[in-house]
């Protein structure tokens, strides 16, 4: 007796992957596109210059593009878990520090 094929999945999980992965970089993106929107509440409550500002942005920028290009070759090399593991510990550290600085010259 032969066996009959396996009927098609109701439902495609691609398109919960698909979404995901949208709003993944929606989120990412707006983080980076917000800045504009706060930056005069930013200079008004801290006090920080228009240079200083632009560095801030600047830094961030190439600091992401420099980021992305790094941790995209080490995803081919090493497993993604230790990547997630290492960049969760950065952040979990540097956040709280980050908000210790008294000055943008300190940061």
């Amino acid at each position: 007796m032969l066996a009959q094929p396996a009927p098609p999945p109701r439902f495609f999980y691609g398109w919960i992957v698909l979404i995901a992965c949208f709003l993944t970089s929606m989120m990412a993106s707006g983080t980076m596109m917000a800045f504009g929107v706060f930056i005069n509440p930013l200079a008004e409550n801290m006090g920080w210059s228009h240079s200083a500002r632009s560095c801030s942005y600047a830094l961030s920028a190439i600091v992401s593009g420099v980021g992305v290009l790094a941790i995209g070759s080490y995803m081919h090399v090493y497993s993604l878990r230790l990547l997630f593991v290492i960049g969760v510990m950065i952040n979990g550290f540097a956040t709280p520090q980050a908000t210790l600085a008294p000055q943008t010259t300190r940061v």
